[in-house]
């Protein structure tokens, strides 16, 4: 069920992308290989029927056809978003976030499935555009 955006993420969403959920103040912290992690950042997350966009200092975002995995950890998610890439988001309830995740990347699954083969689904692995990296 898509919520109205407000007036900070809305100029950043694409057509046909409506926000599913928003988590206030979180802290994402991106990683690097098994222990090396980066800079943590505080902010909003943005679930959208196509990334995880943290808003804050810096603009961070994924597409969710990046994530490979999910994994529950008291008080985080920890999503793996590539080769040797994740983040760790601080949240109240991880395994909700991490449920809706799932459904969104499900549902996307058939509309990215019915495409040509040349043609990807909109945003699909769209960090990769910037090697998941803090946009600002």
């Amino acid at each position: 069920m898509a919520i109205e955006p407000d007036g900070l993420i809305a100029p950043l969403l694409e057509p046909d992308e409506v926000v599913v959920a928003v988590r206030r103040s979180v802290w994402l912290e991106r990683r690097q290989g098994q222990r090396e992690a980066g800079e943590g950042l505080a902010g909003d997350l943005y679930v959208t029927s196509r990334r995880l966009i943290h808003l804050g200092r810096f603009r961070v975002d994924y597409g969710l056809g990046e994530i490979r995995d999910a994994v529950d950890a008291p008080g985080a998610l920890r999503l793996i978003v590539g080769e040797d890439r994740g983040i760790q988001i601080s949240v109240d309830d991880p395994r909700v976030l991490r449920v809706e995740i799932a459904a969104l990347r499900e549902t996307a699954r058939p509309l990215a499935s019915s495409r040509s083969g040349s043609e990807r689904a909109p945003r699909d692995g769209g960090a990769a555009d910037h090697g998941g990296e803090v946009r600002g």
